[in-house]
């Protein structure tokens, strides 16, 4: 009766230690990790340079006004649309008229509230200009 006793309580021991162990595993493929990196991670904080963005005066982006290098700004922000000159469904036109220049009215005019274009937009973002 006791050897039927140390073997249960062995096996629902060795049965809690392998859950435990797929648990942790699955989570950590999630990005879950364990609980030693979870806390870590989520205690951190940003420090104030990594929060900074990049500010670019108007004489910085004024002097990339060509397909091969072309920055606009855009409701403050700037942009560098040099890799989309050549891909604008519209053509090259379209976009080498705003290079070196504040592109706001023709973008806006073209694509203001139009998601698709936003979007796109938003993935050749380098900074602000400076106020």
């Amino acid at each position: 009766m006791k050897n039927i006793l140390i073997g249960v309580i062995v096996i629902i021991v060795l049965g809690g230690l392998g859950f435990y162990i797929v648990k942790n595993k699955d989570a950590s493929n999630y990005g879950g990790g364990s609980l030693l990196s979870q806390n870590t991670e989520t205690s951190q904080t940003p420090t104030t340079t990594a929060l900074k963005e990049k500010t670019y005066t108007l004489a910085d982006f004024s002097t990339h006004n060509s397909k091969e290098s072309c920055w606009s700004v855009i409701n403050g922000k700037v942009y560098d649309l040099t890799p989309w000159v050549s891909k604008h469904p519209g053509g090259e036109s379209a976009i080498l008229s705003i290079c070196g220049k504040d592109g706001t009215d023709n973008f806006l005019g073209k694509h203001e509230g139009d998601e698709k274009p936003e979007a796109k937009l938003a993935t050749f973002y380098i900074g602000v200009l400076a106020q």
